[in-house]
């Protein structure tokens, strides 16, 4: 069945000497040095798989970097119901990408002046035609403006989607709350940091090997939880919710370094 995807980046600090694989970024941990990888993921309710990854240079451009992750999730199967994305991704380039490859999509906008003004005359929760142009003036992407209050901000948020909904009051509902699970791709980056392999080699190849094992486990444990789970949909009392057995990720990690070094 089509699934809801999320795309995002995540940064890996870097102290060693500028090269083309590394990116600038706000300063953190002692750096503004970062290797970069973009993943797609699946961030359906109760399943959250990373489906593929990439790094990303200096030399990438966001509307690429887009292309490259959802025809690779297409090609392994996955079809794509909505595609969720931060708001480092409000561009010309990316919107008509994803409009050109049949794609519904929730990206908040970058709140400039065209679109604080546009939010300001609306005044209210609703919807609207927008469109943005890129630096040059020349190239334009249309869309549909959702216009949504944010309880925890206190204010109006604007989201640009190509969602469609006759229902102007059932659209508003459900922007922000189909947006929420983009929220699952942040906690999966903060899963597969905790078993990323520390390094100190400046080869961009063995960075990307540690970052994909990484990856791989991540995936490896969410496949042992959804076995699990399944099992105790159909009656298995060791793997009941109400015995609270589920394997976390240091116990699935601690087994396997264990199984691999033959102590069991």
């Amino acid at each position: 069945k089509p699934v809801g995807c999320a795309i995002d980046d995540t940064m890996v600090p870097y102290y060693g000497r500028f090269n083309r694989h590394v990116v600038r970024g706000k300063r953190k941990d002692g750096t503004n040095k970062f290797y970069e990888y973009a993943t797609i993921s699946i961030v359906q309710d109760g399943l959250r798989l990373c489906v593929y990854s990439r790094p990303v240079t200096l030399l990438d451009s966001k509307a690429e970097v887009v292309r490259e992750l959802i025809t690779e999730t297409r090609k392994r199967g996955v079809r794509v119901k909505l595609c969720l994305l931060d708001r480092g991704f409000f561009t010309v380039e990316c919107i008509n990408l994803l409009k050109g490859m049949g794609v519904d999509f929730i990206t908040p906008c970058v709140c400039n002046q065209r679109v604080q003004r546009a939010v300001e005359s609306l005044g209210r929760e609703g919807r609207l035609p927008f469109s943005i142009r890129d630096r040059h003036q020349v190239e334009e992407a249309s869309f549909t403006m959702v216009v949504s209050w944010s309880e925890r901000q206190k204010k109006l948020i604007p989201f640009a989607t190509n969602v469609e909904e006759r229902d102007a009051k059932r659209l508003v509902k459900k922007i922000p709350k189909e947006y929420k699970r983009r929220w699952g791709i942040e906690t999966s980056f903060r899963k597969v940091k905790e078993v990323y392999g520390m390094t100190t080699s400046p080869s961009p190849a063995i960075r990307m090997a540690y970052f994909m094992t990484a990856m791989i486990l991540y995936n490896v444990w969410q496949a042992i939880n959804l076995t699990l789970s399944a099992q105790s949909r159909h009656g298995a009392p060791e793997t009941t919710k109400e015995n609270g057995y589920r394997v976390t990720m240091p116990l699935m990690v601690t087994i396997a370094c264990a199984h691999l070094s033959g102590r069991i």
